[in-house]
């Protein structure tokens, strides 16, 4: 009987091993085990990418050192003899793949950037009435403290419904509006609502609704519920080459992959970096054969039709990509852009000329560790771009040229 016990035991955990190993692949592939509250929000998630893979290992030397323990010659003699062998030699080298992923993955994850992990937080926090990011919230990302306001935003606390006489600008965009890496108060929205508040003596209100990551679907998605809230009476959308990058994955495990395992994250993007080099494909494509620039190119049509549908200015400011501007590839990018804004019949202001007398490095903040230059804007860099944006505003009569103070 006793022995009996001991083969349903051994028995028992080489069912939870099959098991575990399911709840991975389900991790990996699928949502995996997770728990929803009344809401249909996710409440708790059982099964995370390395859970179920360090339980596994916890199983595997359960049961490794059970049968060590109980083994007799006669068992070790069946184990040479019979088919198990085989088995054991089958399943070595999965077993060496699975010890090299879990290694791995622990290693990317201990070992990625916080400032990361806080942007993520930020974003996962989000919620659909209120903006992009988590309300009232204050963190460090990228080594610059960055705080929300009440509506989620990257911005001063604002009211939601327009005061009357005030003149309100709604600024869309990702990372370069939002302000990766400069302090809240040099965002291009804040410096240029400083400039216009000065310049008018009028109560003007520029909204800072800028997060990193949007492409310009995002940031229409984004609009459609903004706009009927905030009642801008011009919307800048700051349109950033990255915008036409079409680089994710389309199926939807790959997809899962690379959102849930930072080990995968790591090799995809390093698989990118290679076929960059090499030409096989390039960085921004702005040919009808990406679908990254098609799908761009139908939301900025659908980003004027929404102005004219919700009586507000719709504008595009384009910035030039920190890290190439200047050489010709970017110049012909922003070429097309200008003429493309032109076909569908909306303002924009390019910001190269702006940009023209500078070296870059003057205007780019400081790179990650181990690179050599970032692509966003720094203060400086975005200290020009509000000064042109708000000289386009008066030349194009969203402002009145009249009331502007001729100080600055």
């Amino acid at each position: 009987m006793k022995e009996r016990r001991k083969i349903l035991l051994l028995r028992a955990i080489e069912v939870a091993l099959a098991a575990d190993l399911a709840l991975f692949v389900w991790a990996l592939l699928g949502e995996g085990l997770v728990i929803r509250g009344a809401d249909g929000k996710k409440a708790l998630s059982i099964t995370d990418v390395l859970r179920p893979l360090w339980a596994f290992w916890i199983l595997l030397l359960a049961r490794v050192s059970l049968g060590v323990r109980w083994a007799t010659p006669e068992r070790i003699q069946a184990y040479r003899r019979g088919p198990r062998r085989w088995i054991v030699r089958l399943a070595a080298p999965v077993l060496v793949f699975l010890a090299v992923a879990t290694a791995g993955e622990g290693l990317a994850r201990a070992f990625r950037s916080q400032d990361r992990t806080e942007g993520e937080k930020l974003i996962a926090g989000r919620q659909d009435e209120a903006g992009p990011l988590r309300p009232n919230y204050e963190t460090v990302v990228e080594e610059v403290s960055v705080h929300t306001n009440s509506e989620g935003f990257r911005d001063d606390e604002f009211a939601p419904e327009k005061p009357p006489g005030e003149f309100r600008i709604l600024a869309v965009g990702d990372s370069f509006t939002f302000g990766n890496k400069v302090a809240q108060g040099e965002t291009w929205p804040q410096q240029l609502e400083r400039i216009l508040l000065l310049e008018t003596g009028r109560p003007v209100q520029v909204i800072n609704a800028g997060r990193w990551g949007l492409d310009t679907r995002d940031e229409m998605n984004e609009l459609r519920k903004w706009a009927p809230k905030y009642s801008p009476d011009a919307v800048l959308l700051a349109y950033v080459h990255n915008d036409v990058t079409s680089e994710t994955p389309v199926h939807p495990a790959d997809r899962n992959l690379y959102e849930k395992s930072h080990l995968y994250r790591l090799l995809r993007e390093r698989v990118f970096q290679a076929e960059y080099a090499v030409g096989r494909r390039q960085r921004f494509d702005f040919t009808g054969d990406n679908p990254g620039w098609v799908e761009s190119r139908e939301a900025l049509a659908e980003f004027g039709d929404l102005g004219r549908e919700r009586g507000f200015r719709p504008l595009v400011v384009l910035f030039p990509y920190m890290k190439e501007w200047k050489e010709e590839e970017d110049r012909k990018n922003q070429a097309i852009l200008v003429c493309t804004l032109g076909e569908i019949g909306l303002a924009g202001l390019d910001l190269m000329p702006a940009y023209e007398p500078f070296d870059r490095k003057e205007l780019q903040v400081p790179p990650y560790p181990g690179a050599s230059e970032d692509h966003h804007p720094n203060g400086k860099g975005y200290a020009i771009a509000a000064r042109a944006i708000a000289d386009w505003l008066y030349e194009i009569h969203v402002l009145d040229p009249q009331v502007r103070k001729t100080s600055h």
